[in-house]
């Protein structure tokens, strides 16, 4: 806490008691108070203290009581097993691809990178127990900063885990929906699941076809234009001018398609997330079909 949350504090402190029928601190040890919980936030104080008086305790708070409480709801590392779990599985021999796809953090990074060479040597049983003694030194430190683990997505080349992984980080809360979408973009959010009516189900195909029909029209090859009678001499180089001025004619019919196709996009732009992840997951479905 900082020093202009004293006031605030105070408060919250004196209501603790009050609803206890217990009386306030004594002056000088609100001091002691104050030093002991200054490393923690204001808001988790507050919560601690409103948790005291939830417990059914008819004891007045200490700083113990409020310390414990906060520690508990801070704690988020996971323990040296799950973290070794973790590692092992985003560990790659060197000149290996990483194939997993884990939610890791830099403190497992760390303690990975210290037991790398037992790892690269096929030591797996040193390597478990050292990483687990360095993971737990690690996270120590990090404990006593008050510290969070910043959780984020190491991508491995097998695509049939992104999903699966990426959405149980997202549910689990160590990653944001946002930025699970961003590793992985047809990652469905809460709700994206609720049942579709067959009604709209339909209209929804019709415009996703209509979508993909325009992109998939036909582009007629355009004629190329009249050579001079030097360069009509030479077939090879009249037959460069044809395929450029083909393709020149295709990219002119595909940017056409393609801005027809964004006009139509946007003309949904009114509907939910929900909706819209609908829309994707239909056209993935149809284009798979096709």
């Amino acid at each position: 806490m900082r020093h202009e949350d004293t006031l605030e504090f105070t408060k919250s402190l004196q209501l603790c008691c009050k609803t206890l029928n217990k009386p306030m601190p004594e002056p000088d040890s609100m001091k002691f108070w104050l030093k002991l919980l200054e490393p923690y936030a204001l808001e988790d104080v507050k919560a601690a203290l409103l948790q005291h008086m939830r417990s059914g305790t008819t004891f007045a708070p200490v700083p113990r009581d409020v310390i414990s409480y906060i520690d508990k709801t801070i704690d988020c590392w996971v323990s040296p097993d799950e973290a070794w779990a973790i590692a092992s599985k985003s560990y790659a021999k060197p000149g290996e691809l990483e194939v997993n796809t884990v939610v890791t953090c830099n403190e497992i990074d760390q303690a990975l990178d210290h037991v790398r060479h037992l790892l690269d040597a096929g030591d797996r049983f040193n390597a478990s127990r050292a990483f687990k003694d360095v993971y737990t030194r690690i996270v120590d430190v990090e404990r006593q900063k008050h510290a969070k683990p910043r959780w984020r997505i190491s991508k491995g080349s097998d695509v049939s885990q992104h999903e699966r992984v990426i959405g149980g980080a997202v549910r689990e809360g160590r990653i944001a929906l946002e930025d699970g979408r961003a590793a992985y973009p047809l990652l469905a959010g809460p709700g994206d699941d609720r049942p579709i009516d067959p009604k709209t189900a339909a209209e929804n195909r019709s415009k996703v076809a209509g979508l993909l029909a325009i992109l998939a029209k036909p582009r007629p090859a355009a004629k190329a234009p009249d050579m001079a009678p030097d360069i009509a001499a030479s077939r090879e180089e009249a037959a460069e001018q044809v395929r450029k001025a083909n393709e020149y004619a295709a990219a002119q019919q595909r940017e056409k398609a393609e801005a027809e196709a964004y006009r139509m996009i946007a003309s949904l732009a009114h509907l939910s997330d929900g909706e819209i992840a609908t829309y994707v997951r239909l056209i993935a479905e149809h284009v798979e079909v096709a």
